[in-house]
């Protein structure tokens, strides 16, 4: 139904159908940590909800605001020091 892109680097979606509240954020911090334990360079793409990048891409820096990149975004990259990218492209935010 919807097109589908390829990016050259492997991609693992956490998501589910229920927006909030479900645990999706710790997963993705602990996931990050297991990937860089096996020697990866994980990166974290975002649609930002609640912030204001818009469709973007914009990367996420440690002094942004919630409201400019929203807060688990910000709070994830925070946490983990890889690069997060948010936009409501998120193809683009991948690339």
């Amino acid at each position: 139904v919807l097109p589908s892109f390829r990016l050259p680097v492997p991609v693992v979606v956490v998501g589910n159908v229920t927006a909030g509240g479900t645990g999706k954020t710790p997963v993705v911090a602990w996931l990050v940590g297991e990937a860089r334990a096996l020697g990866f360079r994980p990166g974290i793409v975002s649609r930002g909800y609640g912030g204001a990048a818009g469709r973007g891409p914009r990367r996420v820096a440690a002094a942004d605001t919630a409201a400019a990149v929203g807060d688990e975004p910000l709070l994830l990259a925070r946490e983990t020091s890889v690069p997060v990218c948010v936009g409501s492209d998120r193809v683009a935010a991948a690339r």
